[in-house]
């Protein structure tokens, strides 16, 4: 049950980037206070409404540990560690041009699927956290304190840039 909690709030923040993120890629040590996802596929389109001038081609994180101090949360901070991120880089080329309609059509409805995809992930994840914590200002109170004492902590960054 703590497994499934945790996977739903973890798609809902990190589905829109990562790809196929489910409870395979989830080690959750309970006593320690640790979550730990490994080999998480970047999504390509995710990036795409940040408008940079660079397209990520492909990507991956090779670690994500999330460190919640289970005793504390109050005082103690929730750390997020991202290492051994890997990307594929290329220019942003306005494509539109040379892309065919049949191009064109099959981007947007890959778009659009994701979208969805995304949008129900979210729905599930909203439904089992108002089932969970359903009218509890203590737990809304909690929550907050801890996005307040958020520290993410990022290392070993490759990125890589092609130009075609």
């Amino acid at each position: 049950m703590f497994e499934e909690l945790v996977c739903k709030i973890l798609i809902r923040y990190l589905g829109k980037y990562v790809e196929g993120l489910n409870k395979e890629h989830l080690k959750i040590s309970l006593f320690s206070g640790e979550v730990k996802l490994a080999n998480l596929k970047l999504k390509t389109s995710a990036f795409n409404s940040l408008k940079l001038p660079i397209l990520i081609k492909s990507g991956f994180i090779g670690q994500l540990t999330l460190i919640v101090p289970w005793s504390n949360l109050k005082n103690e901070s929730v750390i997020v560690k991202i290492s051994d991120i890997f990307a594929i880089t290329g220019p942003n080329v306005d494509s539109s041009a040379e892309e065919t309609e049949e191009e064109m059509n099959k981007r947007l409805l890959a778009e659009k699927q994701d979208k969805l995809a995304q949008a129900e992930q979210n729905l599930e994840a909203k439904l089992s956290l108002a089932e969970g914590v359903k009218g509890s200002s203590i737990m809304s109170r909690l929550v907050e304190k801890i996005v307040d004492n958020l520290q993410i902590e990022i290392s070993k960054v490759h990125i890589r840039y092609e130009d075609t």
